[in-house]
């Protein structure tokens, strides 16, 4: 009887809101504020893939409070300006440069890199992780650099990340 019934008051699937870019901003900004980011989780989540904004990860750029957005979609979009703006008490957006080119670019390039140099999984390392534009890469810290490329080595946390030339 009362497992096949469902409490009258619990949210179902379908009437349970999404975060909008606005609540998502302040509870980012607040998580990332309480703790240090560690190696081993980088990146804030905010959105999801069902959202009708889609998905971006946030970094924080420490010791700054000073926030980095990661993606292509509406969220992340949202989430730029509303840092950007000075929207969120006490936090701000990295600056990146204005213009912005879509990592699927690069892919050619990544492509003629060898395999046993990374090439092609570097790129899908990259897209994985949530870059969507080749600016976003350099302006990572290398802790963020060190988790996306799944090495702890000391060559590869030395390296310096770029985006192959393009033809």
């Amino acid at each position: 009887m009362g497992a096949a019934r469902q409490d009258a008051g619990a949210p179902t699937p379908s009437s349970t809101s999404k975060p909008t870019p606005e609540a998502e901003a302040r509870r980012i900004a607040a998580e990332l504020g309480e703790f240090h980011v560690t190696e081993d989780f980088p990146f804030a989540v905010a959105g999801s893939v069902t959202s009708p904004w889609g998905v971006a990860r946030v970094i924080r750029v420490e010791p700054a409070r000073v926030l980095d957005v990661i993606g292509a979609s509406e969220m992340a979009e949202q989430l730029r300006t509303l840092y950007g703006d000075g929207a969120i008490a006490g936090w701000t957006l990295l600056p990146l440069p204005e213009s912005r080119t879509p990592l699927e670019h690069y892919q050619p390039a990544f492509k003629a890199i060898p395999q046993r140099e990374g090439g092609a999984r570097g790129y899908k390392q990259l897209t994985y992780a949530g870059f969507a534009y080749a600016e976003e890469v350099p302006a990572r810290t290398r802790e963020v650099r060190g988790h996306v490329s799944g090495s702890r080595s000391r060559r590869a946390r030395r390296r310096r990340w770029r985006c192959p030339r393009s033809a």
